[in-house]
């Protein structure tokens, strides 16, 4: 995957009153998020301003809830700050759907859009847990693993 020092001055976006920010930082933020994007002649007048991006129904986000309880990302078992992540990311057609959608913790939705790892869905008709596929940057498969514990031990 790229990362924020491969984005092109012309592969930016901005925020107000703020530096640039990379392509990819902006897909994770723009992830479940309202953005209006507005499109610049070279000289900075305004040309058109685009369609905004969908940000999660309440009743998705709640059967998402429902359905992934936590973090998907292999081992993890984060309950807490946890994203809605568009496996296709709706800038390329990516829909808001059950089928479209995972839950990942802060840290492994930046894992996902800018440290080069991916997931994917196999190809099922029903919707259960075991669907996912998770890859490394250099296109291995993560082998799920049990969920690690955290506290005190006896």
């Amino acid at each position: 995957g790229s990362t924020a020092g491969n984005d092109s001055a012309e592969s930016s976006a901005h925020i107000a009153g703020a530096t640039a920010i990379s392509m990819t930082t902006t897909r994770r933020m723009s992830c479940d998020a309202v953005i209006v994007t507005l499109f610049e002649h070279a000289d900075g007048t305004p040309l058109s301003i685009g369609p905004r991006s969908r940000t999660i129904p309440p009743a998705i986000r709640r059967a998402l809830q429902s359905r992934d309880v936590g973090c998907r990302f292999p081992g993890c078992n984060h309950a807490h700050f946890l994203h809605a992540h568009h496996i296709q990311h709706w800038a390329d057609g990516g829909h808001t759907s059950m089928r479209n959608l995972v839950t990942l913790c802060s840290f492994h939705h930046k894992l996902v859009h800018e440290g080069g790892y991916s997931v994917q869905r196999r190809s099922r008709d029903d919707l259960s847990r075991d669907e996912l596929v998770f890859y490394t940057p250099l296109g291995g498969v993560i082998t799920p693993s049990p969920s690690i514990l955290r506290g005190e031990t006896e």
